[in-house]
């Protein structure tokens, strides 16, 4: 993952450095648009979990003890906020 994380923030930078403002703008508000997307569909996903009972402590029960999804949800946040602050 921490590997991801600095392809990320290189694309992120080279998105920063655009001399075109207009593509600048574009290329920020497209990848924001994708994550305010993908959020969306991650949290229709843990209710979908939520709300199946058994199934759904069962996978709470797989992935709470490894935090993945913590890290991975933070490491989204922190790309939304890099992106808002830019």
């Amino acid at each position: 993952m921490p590997q991801n994380m600095e392809q990320i923030e290189g694309l992120i930078r080279k998105i920063e450095s655009l001399p075109d403002p207009e593509a600048r703008a574009s290329a920020v508000a497209l990848i924001q648009a994708l994550m305010e997307f993908h959020g969306a569909g991650l949290d229709r996903m843990m209710e979908i979990i939520a709300e199946s009972g058994a199934a759904g402590s069962a996978f709470e029960s797989v992935w709470r003890p490894t935090k993945w999804l913590g890290v991975y949800f933070c490491s989204m946040a922190c790309i939304r906020c890099h992106l808002r602050s830019g």
